[in-house]
């Protein structure tokens, strides 16, 4: 079983939702990430170029079990825990 991470997936030069779907057999858990694509630096959920809308639906479809990883923080890890989820909220 696998246990993707959306922000590698992107940064690894795949479509993160197409990737899910493509391998929704394996797929068990799904980790959040995203990145800034105009320094290549990972930054709060939503607030890069990952499609967390999409990745958000497969999982929902799937019953997948979801969680944010976010390794750094630019401006607090506190506020960048609040912002993310409002993000996420967003999306239910």
């Amino acid at each position: 079983h696998a246990e993707p991470d959306v922000g590698w997936i992107y940064r690894g030069g795949l479509d993160p939702e197409e990737f899910l779907w493509k391998n929704k057999a394996y797929i068990r858990l799904l980790h959040y990430k995203d990145f800034d694509t105009a320094d290549g630096r990972e930054c709060v959920i939503g607030g890069g170029e990952v499609d967390l809308e999409g990745c958000f639906q497969f999982a929902r479809a799937n019953e997948i079990i979801s969680f944010i990883d976010q390794d750094e923080s630019q401006r607090g890890m506190e506020q960048d825990i609040v912002r993310a989820a409002e993000s996420l909220r967003r999306l239910s």
